[in-house]
Formats: C-alpha cells, sequence, structure tokens
C-alpha cells in the first residue's frame, strides 16, 4: 500500500480522503518491471524505497530554503 509506505518513510500518520472513484476504477495496481527487463533488458538503478525517500527529502530541503 502505498500510504502506508509513505507513512514509515516520513514516520508520520498520513491523512487522506480518495475521491471520485468511478465505477470502472480499477481497485488496485501494483508496479511491475518485469516487461522492461525482458523486452528491453531494463531495470530500475534505485529501488522504489529508496527513490521515495530521496524524493522526500529533497522537497523537504526545497520547501524549507524556499520561505
Amino acid at each position: 500500500n502505498l500510504i502506508k509506505k509513505v507513512e514509515e518513510i516520513l514516520n508520520a500518520k498520513v491523512n487522506y480522503k480518495i475521491l471520485n472513484i468511478a465505477k470502472n476504477e480499477i481497485p488496485e495496481q501494483y508496479l511491475d518491471y518485469t516487461k522492461a527487463k525482458e523486452k528491453l533488458n531494463w531495470e530500475p538503478k534505485i529501488s522504489f524505497e529508496n527513490g521515495m525517500k530521496k524524493t522526500f527529502k529533497w522537497y523537504k530541503g526545497f520547501y524549507l530554503n524556499s520561505k
């Protein structure tokens, strides 16, 4: 679950609300690079979790320095 992963990384509770769900909406989606690996011999250089951590660190620095 993306929200749970964000909460783990931030070490904080995230309050969220899902709005405007279409009747034909897919309830769950998953990241998978298997086909890219098979067809293109591609793999991510950084894990999803580490990418999230780096992104949050960047945003924190950016917004603290912009005030």
